[in-house]
């Protein structure tokens, strides 16, 4: 499991530690770090499907896991992006305090207004660092009804009117 933390990489060229990119943030390589740290699964990114303009919405969720020996509040979690009209947080679980191994749970629904490819980006702003944030990035295809979505994300056979497949 990767994990984000605080730490600069100035800090880590002094002490010697490997890092990897993180999206937006910093990774360890080193499990013994301590302070606030976070992952965020998944750690990809996420294809809502092909989903028909004129039907259901597809949803996606994201877990927010404080996996660090201190206490971590997610502030905000908000889509960026162009489509993010078409992407919204389904819930609002910011401003959350996780402690050690809690979670929060990020819905995100994607419904197109038109068909096409859209593009939109999940940041979420943590309290640690410089208000340390990390994104991710998220696709959809708005496409006719004949592909209607199932509701995980993934292209349906044709449901029809009913919505009953």
């Amino acid at each position: 499991m990767r994990r984000c933390g605080k730490w600069s990489a100035r800090v880590l060229v002094v002490i010697g530690m490997g890092i990897m990119g993180c999206n937006s943030g910093l990774v360890f390589t080193n499990d013994s770090i301590t302070g606030p740290q976070v992952s965020v699964e998944p750690e990809t990114e996420v294809s809502f499907g092909c989903v028909d303009p004129s039907g259901r919405t597809a949803f996606q969720e994201f877990t927010v896991t404080s996996t660090g020996d201190e206490s971590v509040v997610l502030e905000e979690a908000i889509v960026e992006g162009q489509g993010n009209d078409c992407f919204r947080i389904d819930n609002t679980p910011a401003p959350v305090q996780l402690e050690h191994a809690e979670q929060a749970v990020i819905r995100v629904g994607f419904l197109p207004d038109a068909t096409g490819n859209y593009r939109g980006t999940l940041k979420m702003v943590f309290n640690f660092g410089d208000g340390m944030e990390m994104d991710r990035q998220m696709t959809g295809v708005g496409c006719d009804d004949a592909h209607r979505v199932r509701g995980d994300g993934e292209t349906g056979e044709d449901l029809g009117e009913t919505g009953e497949g």
